[in-house]
């Protein structure tokens, strides 16, 4: 199944681009998306031969595989001028005969070299299997975040939305949510997917002693954040039709985010944003010097979150639906430098 990002984007906003917004920097692309064992199954000799290709790609950068490479070329010219020599002197006969001759050695040869060299043949070995095993693993291997969730993608599976679950609703707040990740890779440079990927969260929450779960470093990566913050925007505009212009605007919307979540934990966004939340309460509860009664310390935590942090994050997504003044337009809001430049290492 294909889908254009403009086509998810309106079924995500019941419009797009949503009011308020102008979408002139937006590029339209299409998608595929597998929802069942079959598609995925009929997919394989296509991502196979991307593999096959990224391998030589990966083989054709290893220094040392190219200086095997151009001698076994420069033999390999050697051998051709000799045999074209003996076809020159001695006639065709000559000529096939020792063409069989030369093959039959090969085995030999092969052998001779990997007896005489193993360092370099282990070298050549080792660096195809590796340059294999990562991008398989990149294409089709599941991080813990993916074993965990409905659907996935990645950078290697261009434009494919990998779907794990079956129920309509499900399915498609999963293929948003991915498709979202799709822009993502639009606008984010494959070099900082580590930067991005690694929040440094003692910045956030510097009183917190215990070292951050899994789970939390990966909800709080800025791709995973992003997307959270795009369906708590579209579940916002579904209800009132108009998208936050303001910091205060912004913090109203996450604050009537963060009641609804407490009321339905069970929801897989409600889940995420209580985990932020409960990590907002330990980090007030182990501030040194405060008083616990009082609920200035925690408001100014919270406030330095949703305004240095989360903000930026929205303007981002202002980018990615394709107003670019919009985005400008709030970034010009935040001060800086905040939590988000500290946390991913980059200006917001």
């Amino acid at each position: 199944m294909k889908r254009n990002i403009s086509t998810q984007l309106k079924q995500d906003f019941g419009e797009f681009p949503p009011q308020g917004l102008t979408a002139d920097s937006f590029t339209d692309f299409e998608f595929y998306i597998k929802d069942s064992l079959f598609k995925k199954l009929k997919s394989l000799p296509r991502d196979f031969k991307k593999i096959y290709m990224e391998v030589l790609e990966s083989v054709r950068h290893d220094e040392s595989l190219k200086n095997s490479m151009k001698e076994a070329k420069a033999q390999i010219v050697q051998a051709k001028a000799g045999l074209n020599s003996v076809r020159n002197k001695n006639g065709v006969l000559a000529y096939y005969s020792m063409c069989f001759f030369v093959i039959s050695l090969l085995p030999f040869m092969v052998l001779y070299t990997v007896v005489c060299s193993p360092q370099r043949v282990y070298r050549i070995i080792s660096n195809i299997v590796r340059s294999t095993k990562n991008i398989c693993v990149n294409a089709y291997g599941k991080s813990f975040a993916e074993k965990n969730v409905l659907g996935h993608v990645s950078r290697f599976a261009e434009d494919t939305v990998n779907v794990h679950v079956f129920k309509k609703v499900q399915k498609e707040r999963t293929i948003s949510h991915e498709a979202l990740h799709l822009v993502q890779y639009r606008h984010i440079r494959e070099s900082e997917d580590d930067l991005f990927r690694t929040p440094i969260l003692c910045e956030v929450f510097p009183y917190i002693k215990d070292e951050f779960s899994e789970y939390q470093t990966y909800i709080l990566n800025r791709f995973e954040l992003e997307v959270v913050l795009h369906e708590v925007i579209r579940v916002h505009y579904e209800t009132y039709r108009s998208l936050p212009k303001t910091l205060e605007d912004f913090k109203e919307v996450l604050g009537q985010a963060l009641n609804d979540s407490l009321s339905d934990q069970n929801d897989r966004l409600a889940d995420r944003l209580v985990t932020l939340s409960s990590l907002c309460i330990q980090n007030y509860e182990n501030t040194p010097d405060i008083e616990q009664e009082s609920n200035t310390e925690f408001t100014r935590q919270a406030r330095r979150i949703v305004l240095e942090w989360l903000a930026p994050c929205y303007a981002n997504l202002l980018q990615y639906y394709g107003d670019e003044n919009a985005s400008l337009a709030f970034k010009s809001q935040i001060m800086g430098p905040n939590l988000y430049n500290r946390i991913y290492r980059c200006p917001h």
